[in-house]
């Protein structure tokens, strides 16, 4: 397993407000290397996060909704450790929940109303699964597992 300061590539969309905040601690870490953006949006939801949410156990009671006001988009490489932080940190402020896939090149990192707060639905080579707060830990290492199966 990659150590916890392995550098890892993200893609984290999220709240305005959050973005402001999360970014300048994942700039101090990689300053120049931190990209922010506005982030598309699906109208009706995307049918790849419902199977995802679905996969771990989260069914959708109603229609899918979009996040109120507009998402921002945070492009960047940061360490396993430091991106792990900034995603404890909002796990515990953040009204919503968050889905963080380790499949790609590029960690994607979501952040999703149907998910409740301080929860994390982890998509990685083991599966999906839901976790709940104080499951930091299991994070860390799919990230970790992640930044050193995407080495250069």
């Amino acid at each position: 397993m990659a150590g916890e300061d392995t550098n890892i590539r993200f893609c984290w969309t999220l709240r305005p407000d959050d973005a402001v905040r999360i970014g300048a601690t994942l700039n101090a870490s990689h300053p120049q290397e931190l990209k922010v953006g506005d982030a598309p949006s699906m109208p009706g939801g995307d049918p790849d996060v419902e199977d995802l949410l679905l996969s771990a156990g989260l069914h959708l009671d109603q229609e899918p909704a979009e996040m109120v006001g507009t998402l921002r988009r945070l492009d960047g490489i940061a360490t396993v450790s430091v991106l792990t932080e900034s995603l404890e940190e909002l796990m515990h402020t953040a009204p919503t929940g968050f889905i963080v896939d380790t499949r790609f090149d590029s960690v994607q990192i979501e952040e999703h109303q149907a998910i409740g707060r301080g929860t994390i639905v982890l998509v990685d080579g083991k599966g999906t699964r839901l976790l709940g707060s104080r499951q930091e830990a299991a994070v860390e290492r799919a990230l970790a597992d992640a930044a050193g199966t995407h080495e250069g």
